[in-house]
């Protein structure tokens, strides 16, 4: 199960990064690594049996997937940046958690469901906690079915900004770019920026 769920998310991953535009040669480089990886798990995983699954699983979770985890947030990173010239609001699924991030823009601040629906989750996961990164107020959260939240960046930053620490396997539903308000750190609303989902 492990080891399917961690093929699709590659799988989702590169067609992602390499679906807007031709991709630079980082983004190629990054993409043939993580094709690589993936064959070697394949490898690993054909006709296995099943005294061996444990010791493949091992395998699998001490030496592959630290490695394809980075390659995967490397091409991210490229992704925002040959997808779109304007900024990005990221919600990325690591493990069970939730990391909420800007890129493109200094941000000031940032507000999830402002006058609409918020992050809205299946039943497979739940939300815990909200940590807010350094120098990142949370001013205001509620959760009703779905999660809604400002955040006040006092010096203005891109990068992470928020980890929603959750339990069960997380498939979003980010709320449209209508229902997300963003600030630049003169405090000038951001009308342009897209909305993904990693």
């Amino acid at each position: 199960m492990h080891i399917l769920l961690l093929l699709l998310f590659a799988a989702l991953a590169i067609k992602a990064a390499v679906a807007p535009a031709p991709p630079s040669a980082t983004a190629r480089a990054a993409l043939a690594a993580v094709q690589r990886e993936v064959r070697e798990i394949e490898k690993l995983t054909r006709g296995i049996r099943p005294e061996e699954a444990w010791d493949v699983l091992m395998v699998i979770r001490e030496e592959h997937l630290p490695s394809l985890r980075a390659k995967l947030d490397q091409l991210e990173a490229k992704m925002v940046e040959l997808e779109t010239f304007w900024p990005a609001v990221v919600f990325r699924i690591e493990g069970s958690d939730i990391i909420v991030s800007v890129q493109g823009i200094k941000a000031g601040g940032l507000a999830v469901g402002a006058g609409g629906p918020g992050l809205r989750w299946a039943e497979a996961w739940r939300p815990i906690e909200l940590k807010p990164a350094e120098d990142v107020k949370l001013c205001e959260q509620s959760c009703n079915g779905e999660l809604k939240f400002v955040l006040f960046l006092p010096r203005g930053r891109s990068g992470e900004l928020l980890r929603i620490r959750g339990e069960g396997s997380p498939i979003l539903f980010a709320p449209s770019r209508e229902s997300i308000q963003l600030v630049d750190d003169q405090n000038r609303r951001v009308t342009d920026f897209v909305v993904i989902v990693s």
